[in-house]
C-alpha cells in the first residue's frame, strides 16, 4: 500500500523508517517459534513445543492489531481535503469544509496523560475521522506550525459547523506552543 503523492503529509503517524523497525521485528516473533517447535517435534519434545508455539499464536495477533492501529495514524491534508490512510479499503477522505468538529482529549499515553484529538464528524453513513494531534515521535507535542496552520486554513473555511471557530482558536493556540 503506497503513501499518498498529493497534498501535505502531516508529522502524525509512524515514519517509514519506523514501519521497517516494526515488521522487523514481528518477523522473528512470527517465523522463530514455528522452526524451534518443529525441531523440538522432531527431536520428540512435543510439549515444550506446544508451549513455544502458543507464544505466536497469543503475542503475535497482540502486536499486529496494536502495529495495525499505528498504520491508520498516517494523513495528509490537501487544501481543505482531509486524507486518512486506512488499513484495509485504501484511504479515507473528508472534505474540512463541511465536516463537523469536536476536539478533545482521548487516548492515553504511556505516561498516563491524555493525547489530544481532533474528532471529525463526516456525513451520515461515513465513519467519524481521529486525527491525534501529536506528533509520531512525542503524541503530547504538536504538530509543526505550518502544520497546524494549514489545518486551521482548512477549518477555517467551514461555514456551517458552530464548533470551527473554537476549533481554529484551541489549533491556534497550540501552533504558538510550539
Amino acid at each position: 500500500m503506497g503513501d499518498v503523492t498529493r497534498g501535505q503529509r502531516l508529522s502524525i503517524g509512524a515514519t517509514s523508517k519506523s514501519w521497517t523497525i516494526f515488521w522487523a521485528l514481528l518477523a522473528p516473533l512470527a517465523l522463530v517459534p514455528p522452526v524451534i517447535s518443529l525441531v523440538l517435534v522432531l527431536i520428540g519434545q512435543g510439549t515444550a513445543a506446544f508451549v513455544l508455539l502458543a507464544f505466536p499464536v497469543v503475542v503475535g495477533p497482540a502486536v499486529l492489531v496494536r502495529g495495525l492501529a499505528e498504520r491508520r495514524k498516517a494523513f495528509w491534508l490537501d487544501g481543505p481535503v482531509l486524507i486518512q490512510r486506512r488499513v484495509v479499503r485504501g484511504y479515507a477522505e473528508c472534505d474540512l469544509r463541511t465536516a463537523r468538529f469536536t476536539l478533545h482529549r482521548s487516548a492515553m499515553t504511556m505516561s498516563g496523560r491524555p493525547e489530544p484529538r481532533l474528532l471529525i464528524v463526516r456525513p451520515p453513513g461515513q465513519a467519524a475521522i481521529r486525527l491525534p494531534l501529536g506528533t509520531s515521535d512525542d503524541p503530547l507535542r504538536p504538530p509543526p506550525p505550518h502544520e497546524l496552520e494549514a489545518l486551521i486554513r482548512a477549518v477555517s473555511a467551514n461555514r456551517t459547523d458552530p464548533n470551527a471557530p473554537g476549533i481554529v482558536r484551541r489549533l491556534g493556540q497550540l501552533a504558538e506552543t510550539w
